[in-house]
């Protein structure tokens, strides 16, 4: 998850040059903690929430993710990420 700015949405640019992404900034990385601040003025944070849950699953882990809105709409919002 922490790679998504360099990994995943440089690949996604390849197929959609145009895309809206969200942006993501690792604020702290552990081995067991990962904090994110998410932004986008879409505010689709529940989705984003949503793939990093099947996330989870798809590699078969399991982590506790809150999220936490900075801003009352949405467009910012802080995931913190706990491996269980």
């Amino acid at each position: 998850l922490s790679s998504i700015e360099n990994h995943i949405h440089v690949e996604v640019r390849k197929i959609y040059p145009d895309a809206e992404l969200p942006t993501f900034e690792v604020i702290e990385k552990t081995q067991d903690t990962l904090v994110m601040i998410y932004k986008s003025s879409r505010a689709m944070h529940h989705f984003g929430l949503g793939l990093m849950n099947k996330t989870f699953e798809h590699f078969n882990s399991k982590a506790s993710i809150v999220l936490e809105k900075l801003n009352e709409d949405g467009t910012e919002v802080k995931f913190l990420i706990n491996k269980n």
